[in-house]
């Protein structure tokens, strides 16, 4: 079974790394995701809209 690389998860990796590191790693909000990426927080919950949308990531695990 092949599988391709989306290039939505592609071009967002570190956002995706980001929010793979346990709970104890990261910070609860959008604005402490966006601090540690070094992004702008409202650019950065469109990406998260995007993954969602996309099926990439799931609500439960985003940021609040």
């Amino acid at each position: 079974m092949a599988f391709e690389l989306n290039p939505l998860a592609v071009q967002n990796a570190p956002v995706l790394r980001y929010l793979a590191l346990p709970d104890r790693d990261r910070g609860p909000t959008i604005a402490d995701a966006a601090r540690r990426l070094e992004r702008d927080e409202s650019n950065l919950r469109k990406t998260l809209k995007s993954l969602e949308n996309a099926g990439i990531v799931d609500a439960d695990r985003q940021l609040t």
